[in-house]
């Protein structure tokens, strides 16, 4: 089946030859019309002058098509082709106190909770009965006799200054100035579970010395798997993105019955008070120290040798730290439209995430491979006959390749890393679209899903 998508601006500007009309060829026709919508963006992105947004999409007959609507429902059947009208603008059509005017198809494709909705008829009938109004010196409507004074422009541009100066904070994945977050987190450090001898002021300083030159890496790590767990306003691991860490790290194997108590028993040896799921980043460096003397020792609480610390974050925590930075699509992909996704989408992504996964009150959420693989059939990213690439991407997001390592869940970094996979692989092949804009697409469509019930209850 094919669609042929004549484009048709509404807002005087020109269109290029080459973006006038679009064929794309659409298997059996099982997308909607907001993929659509959201493919040709994509596409008219890439050499428009302006920004392209897709207002309204008809057909021949000017009747408005439901975005949720499937291709195939209007493709003629024999000639397998769907032919529609793509109104497109630079940017939402706005009153005058720029509060955006969405209409009924945009509402529909692009507001994606039903409080939002609710919120878009409220603001067309405030706008219908504003039209009767009193109207002042101006001939600018006033909010139901409010003085000018509080000028539309004024209150607007007030909100909009306010929006940016929020926005320019959120600074998800930030990576900390080492040196600095290496001192302050070594004055909150507690070294009481170490063995007398380890905490002679010679094997303190040589553990400071060593976790300070390799500080770089444990910062990395967590804010990589820093997914699902929040402390007040700062991310911290859950139990499971710890274990996980660890299986990454080669040491534990949460493939076997075993796995899970051993990364535990490190988990609750660190510092952390009990009844406390959740580790900061200083207990994170603590944790490693502890992995290098349990792995150098037959007990964790033996005599500490500063070479056995030293050597695990030089031949263990390093190399991993590597292997992500040149497999995870995040670090290898030099797009800065991915950076943008990431941050713009991750607390959205996130929610979604959290609808699918068990969520234990002690380990924290993890997704199951058939949970998984069910967010993403609703989220209509894949169909239910892509099941192969649905599970490879799963796999390769574990990073490990030893097929009796493979896990049957994932944290939320695992994912994210999965769902971005994916995207790339499945979500249309114009050379044109680039990794980040496949990604940002994938992320777009899952935040539909944040409304949902929860598949799980917790634990």
């Amino acid at each position: 089946m094919k669609v042929v998508a004549n484009i048709v601006r509404e807002d005087g500007d020109e269109i290029n030859a080459s973006t006038s009309q679009f064929v794309l060829n659409v298997k059996e026709g099982r997308q909607t019309f907001k993929w659509l919508a959201q493919v040709l963006q994509a596409r008219m992105g890439v050499s428009a002058s302006s920004p392209c947004l897709v207002k309204a999409i008809t057909n021949n007959e000017a009747i408005l098509l439901d975005p949720r609507d499937s291709i195939a429902e209007h493709v003629i059947p024999e000639t397998g082709i769907c032919t529609v009208h793509v109104a497109v603008v630079s940017s939402f059509p706005s009153d005058v106190w720029g509060n955006p005017i969405y209409g009924d198809w945009m509402t529909t494709a692009y507001v994606r909770s039903e409080l939002g909705q609710r919120y878009c008829q409220e603001m067309d009938a405030w706008r219908e009965r504003l039209a009767a109004a009193v109207v002042d010196s101006s001939g600018k409507p006033t909010v139901f006799g409010s003085s000018s004074s509080s000028s539309p422009s004024s209150s607007s541009s007030a909100h909009t200054s306010s929006y940016d100066e929020t926005s320019s904070r959120i600074q998800i994945g930030e990576e900390p100035e080492v040196q600095g977050a290496f001192d302050l987190d070594w004055t909150t450090m507690k070294w009481h579970w170490l063995s007398s001898p380890a905490k002679e002021h010679a094997c303190m300083e040589a553990i400071k010395t060593i976790l300070k030159e390799r500080y770089h890496n444990i910062t990395f790590l967590f804010k990589h798997y820093a997914g699902a767990g929040v402390v007040g306003e700062r991310y911290a691991l859950t139990k499971a993105e710890f274990a996980h860490l660890l299986h990454g790290l080669k040491v534990v194997n949460l493939a076997t019955p075993s796995g899970e108590s051993a990364a535990d028993a490190i988990f609750d040896q660190c510092g952390i008070a009990e009844g406390v799921c959740l580790m900061t980043r200083p207990q994170l460096a603590q944790a490693l120290v502890a992995v290098s003397v349990s792995i150098s020792s037959s007990s964790p609480r033996d005599i500490f040798s500063p070479q056995s610390l030293q050597d695990f974050m030089g031949d263990v925590v390093a190399p991993f730290v590597s292997e992500l930075g040149s497999l995870y699509c995040l670090y290898s992909i030099h797009d800065d439209i991915l950076g943008v996704a990431y941050r713009d989408y991750y607390q959205l992504v996130r929610q979604a995430f959290l609808t699918f996964a068990v969520e234990d009150p002690v380990r924290g959420a993890e997704i199951l491979l058939r949970d998984y693989m069910q967010l993403l059939v609703t989220s209509t990213l894949v169909f239910k006959d892509q099941t192969d690439q649905m599970v490879t991407n799963f796999l390769r997001a574990q990073v490990n390749r030893e097929r009796e390592r493979e896990l049957q869940s994932l944290v939320f970094a695992e994912f994210m890393e999965a769902v971005s996979r994916l995207a790339i692989e499945i979500i249309d092949t114009d050379p044109n679209l680039s990794p980040g804009k496949r990604i940002r697409m994938a992320f777009s469509m899952l935040t539909d899903l944040q409304n949902l019930p929860k598949v799980h209850g917790r634990k």
